[in-house]
């Protein structure tokens, strides 16, 4: 979650430099339409810092703590991590689990301060709305609008509309004429279609999972005015030079104002962003051609298509708090990976685990450890060689110990890489026993192994890779009192 995380924050804000870096030229001869849509793509996209890859198998139970290595040589098998240093680093908490639990911590009190603040909002407005009689003229007309209500607010100095359930216009309790007051109702009443406090929620969502990064502050402020601008390119397209002159001197009054809250839509702006407003009145006829909406479309298409892309190329796999030991590189500087979908281990793990299920009394959990020896590949198959280890573990008193299990157990298993990256088991084969098991490992299993095989050398090591497994479920049932061993 962490890396997904911090790989979102720095290509989300690349991609927000280079979005407002070409908005001049975007608002001058595209409709502004095309960056609604990439903002809120990008927005969407942003909520989702990770894409799950790979489901959680119910036979690889018992999650492992940390990243491990372990080194194959001619002198035996070692693991580069005293016991002893492993448990320290198990009990200790994660720096990331710190990280994330501060993140979270700030995001759900950016989102529920912004919340409440809304909430308090209308619940002090409330006594102060009146249903108004004025009609809503066209609107009123339309099905499309019959949920939207017309109140007129003492409280408020700038129309607006406000609400996701139950949506209402509010009116200043001043004097407007028909005119003025007609097109303060279809400003309000467009952000309403549109749809527009949906996406102040969504760019909220967005900031408060990123309160910690100023260039998002700048995405939402920018795409909150672009809201505007799109409303104001809606209700003036298709009218006269006279109108939308008058509704720019009805946009001037309101703009005098207070700038509405995140969860509110209102004809009020603040600083640059007036001028902003009205050259984008002012080029609504110049931007508006079918050659014009067709390049918009284009661009529109090809800033998706750079989102998309990006976050493919840097995505993250996500992550399940679990490991397996080995490697898919030989026998040499064997070493893990958390990504589940570039490594064989997992699959390794949970064939020998898949094996061994039902063959010994069950315990508390299941452990396996293996180390990759060698592999052969075919046109659509291959096959690897390990040494494995199985365990059942359980209570004994004040200790947890191997039950039931084997170790030092040569293994073949033929795998074939599936289309969505998983690996499907298409056989698992073991040296016959008894007089004929020293034969057997030398057909079964790469003849750089047998030495490793026949002296047991690989023992210590997939005992304690075993117990790694038997550790993290004592930490993660709360055992900390008991210890691991025979």
């Amino acid at each position: 979650m962490l890396n997904g995380l911090i790989i979102t924050t720095i290509v989300s804000s690349v991609l927000i430099l280079l979005i407002l870096a070409l908005s001049p030229l975007l608002e001058r001869y595209f409709s502004n339409r095309v960056k609604a849509g990439v903002w809120l793509l990008l927005a969407v996209r942003m909520l989702i810092p990770y894409a799950p890859n790979d489901p959680v198998s119910p036979n690889f139970n018992i999650p492992l703590p940390e990243e491990r290595y372990v080194t194959v040589d001619t002198a035996g098998v070692g693991i580069e991590r005293e016991p002893e240093a492993a448990g320290e680093a198990a009990a200790a908490i994660p720096v990331s689990d710190i990280i994330l639990a501060v993140w979270a911590v700030g995001a759900v009190l950016f989102f529920s301060v912004n919340v409440i603040r809304y909430l308090l909002f209308r619940h002090r407005l409330r006594p102060y709305m009146v249903p108004m009689e004025t009609s809503l003229g066209l609107i009123d007309n339309n099905k499309r609008y019959k949920r939207l209500k017309l109140y007129r607010c003492s409280r408020i100095t700038t129309p607006m509309l406000t609400g996701i359930i139950k949506p209402v216009v509010l009116v200043p309790d001043r004097k407007y004429d028909d005119e003025e007051l007609s097109m303060v109702l279809e400003h309000e009443a467009e952000h309403f279609r549109r749809r527009d406090i949906i996406c102040k929620l969504i760019f909220l969502a967005v900031n408060s999972m990123y309160f910690f990064n100023p260039l998002v502050y700048l995405m939402v402020r920018d795409a909150n005015d672009n809201i505007e601008y799109m409303c104001d390119e809606s209700v003036c397209a298709d009218r006269s030079e006279e109108y939308r002159t008058k509704y720019s001197l009805m946009l001037l009054n309101a703009m005098r104002d207070k700038r509405p809250g995140m969860l509110v839509t209102g004809l009020s702006s603040a600083g640059r962003a007036q001028k902003r407003r009205f050259k984008n009145i002012k080029r609504i006829g110049k931007k508006t051609t079918p050659e014009m909406h067709v390049i918009g479309a284009i661009i529109t298409g090809v800033f998706s298509a750079v989102i998309l892309c990006s976050y493919a190329l840097a995505g993250e796999s996500i992550s399940i708090n679990r490991s397996s030991i080995g490697g898919a590189d030989g026998p040499t500087g064997i070493a893990v990976s958390d990504n589940i979908n570039t490594s064989l281990d997992l699959a390794v793990s949970e064939a020998i685990l898949a094996e061994n299920a039902g063959k010994y009394i069950a315990g508390e959990c299941r452990a396996e450890g293996h180390i990759i020896v060698g592999m052969e590949s075919g046109s659509e198959e291959f096959t690897v060689y390990a040494v494995t280890s199985y365990g059942e573990y359980g209570f004994d008193g004040s200790r947890f110990v191997k039950t039931a299990g084997n170790s030092n157990v040569p293994a073949a298993i033929t795998l074939r890489l599936r289309e969505d990256g998983t690996y499907a088991v298409l056989d698992y084969r073991e040296p016959e026993s008894g007089m004929n098991y020293s034969d057997s490992v030398r057909a079964l299993m790469p003849e750089e192994s047998w030495d490793m095989i026949f002296t047991n050398a690989a023992v210590p090591a997939l005992t304690r890779l075993e117990e790694r497994y038997a550790q993290a479920y004592l930490d993660r049932i709360g055992r900390d009192d008991v210890e691991i061993g025979l």
